[in-house]
């Protein structure tokens, strides 16, 4: 399994967990997906990376990851 699933596996069982207190959690977000988000590495507790592809329709003018997409980036993370 890769590191990508196996984090991806990880939210779902988070999500099923808060979900038998009744709360609904959306794991993982679909914003991870619009941005195009892979997890590359991961030491459970205390480190998570991520790659994120390059889209154009995320660019500022001068052809640059657009700031505020950047800092959704990071958020996801």
């Amino acid at each position: 399994m890769s590191v990508h699933e196996s984090v991806m596996k990880s939210m779902k069982q988070m999500a099923d967990e808060f979900a038998k207190s009744g709360v609904a959690l959306q794991l993982p977000p679909p914003s991870g997906e619009t941005l195009g988000r892979t997890y590359v590495d991961v030491d459970p507790g205390k480190m998570l990376a991520a790659e994120f592809r390059f889209d154009r329709r995320f660019s500022n003018p001068l052809g640059m990851f657009q700031g505020g997409f950047l800092c959704a980036a990071l958020d996801e993370v």
